[in-house]
């Protein structure tokens, strides 16, 4: 059994498994010795992980959103949007 059949599938990597896996991922492929079909199928695993991550991030972001509801404390800013709403009154 090799290491990669004793990971969790992307869906439930946690964090810290995803940013190592994606890390391992960019640097075989900048190696450049995989074949075309290697390159493929670890560029599609990256992708799958960078949204993994990107949710994992998300999700941890609205909990302290809601954990700092009510202490006067502005929610983060996103990147999509530049804008930042203004603190609670």
């Amino acid at each position: 059994m090799t290491s990669e059949e004793r990971q969790p599938s992307v869906d439930e990597a946690p964090y810290e498994q995803v940013m190592e896996r994606l890390t391992d991922t960019v640097e075989a492929l900048e190696r450049g010795d995989l074949t075309l079909e290697e390159q493929i199928r670890r560029f599609e695993e990256g992708v799958k992980l960078v949204r993994r991550g990107q949710a994992l991030l998300d999700e941890a972001e609205r909990k302290v959103e809601v954990l700092l509801q009510g202490n006067e404390t502005a929610p983060f800013k996103t990147a999509d949007d530049g804008s930042e709403d203004a603190p609670s009154p």
